[in-house]
């Protein structure tokens, strides 16, 4: 149990080096970057075609069509942004 308790605390020494921190840190930041910018120039685009197309997925003539196409910049809005996190953590993984 001691050697357990000594290379846990060997482990958690080294993952405090700069250049460990460095590595798992810098990725995040680069991709939290890249995708923050890129949501900064093109959420009005993402957001609107997504609300067009959730706006047109239901025919007029059903009942609550006009409701739902209410909602759909609400909800295009929520699904950009739900997208984006898993985005900016593949593009971590990646990096």
């Amino acid at each position: 149990m001691n050697d357990i308790l000594r290379a846990a605390r060997a482990a958690a020494a080294d993952l405090l080096q700069p250049r460990m921190l460095a590595l798992s840190v810098w990725p995040m930041l680069c991709a939290l970057t890249l995708w923050g910018a890129l949501a900064w120039a093109f959420w009005s685009a993402w957001t609107g075609a997504l609300a067009a197309a959730l706006s047109g997925l239901l025919p007029p003539a059903l009942p609550g069509a006009r409701e739902f196409a209410a909602l759909a910049p609400y909800a295009a809005w929520l699904l950009v942004a739900l997208v984006l996190a898993p985005l900016t953590l593949a593009t971590a993984a990646m990096l």
